[in-house]
């Protein structure tokens, strides 16, 4: 019964793995599609973390113009969302 649980505990961490590369691999594919500006403001702010304010800060844009990227860039990535599954 125990190893029973054991296996089924590492089949979900597999499972996990794998969800978890296939999600990244998504987002690879979609960050390629924007432009270099709008794959720098996502990047910044969806991977290192950094806040609308901090990043138009570091760019030298308003915060208003990060926001409008990210929308965009979101927007984009909705309307082809299997662009090259």
């Amino acid at each position: 019964m125990e190893s029973s649980a054991v296996l089924a505990g590492q089949v979900r961490q597999l499972e996990d793995r794998i969800t978890l590369a296939s999600s990244r691999a998504r987002f690879a594919t979609a960050v390629d599609q924007l432009s270099p500006r709008q794959r720098t403001i996502v990047i910044m702010f969806e991977v290192d973390g950094y806040s609308g304010a901090e990043i138009a800060a570091m760019l030298g844009i308003s915060a208003d113009t990060v926001r409008w990227h990210l929308h965009h860039a979101r927007a984009a990535a909705h309307a082809h969302p299997r662009r090259h599954a």
